[in-house]
């Protein structure tokens, strides 16, 4: 029986709890389909690029980050999610480049 991450994690356990490959993809089709009603969004494509990120999807996070960052550029969050995807990436140049 797999272990249940627990609804409220204290810091320390904050990253011991993998995201699920049908949670990841039910997550989602529900940001895409959200995107769907308002493209023009920026915390919707932050949404879902943190889902990316989260099943080790980096590459299509940092897509969607730059969705959300073409909408607004001053969105600090964005940048600062965008330059750890990059990091995860090996892309250090381009992390600096955002913080």
């Amino acid at each position: 029986m797999p272990t249940e991450c627990p609804a409220v994690k204290p810091p320390s356990t904050a990253r011991a709890c993998p995201v699920t490959n049908d949670a990841s993809s039910e997550a989602k089709k529900a940001a895409t389909a959200a995107i769907e009603l308002d493209a023009n969004d920026s915390d919707l494509w932050i949404d879902r690029a943190e889902i990316h990120a989260a099943a080790s999807r980096f590459w299509e996070a940092v897509d969607d980050l730059n969705q959300a960052i073409d909408r607004e550029p001053r969105r600090a969050d964005a940048l600062v999610i965008r330059a750890a995807a990059y990091r995860r990436l090996d892309t250090h140049e381009l992390a600096r480049e955002d913080l």
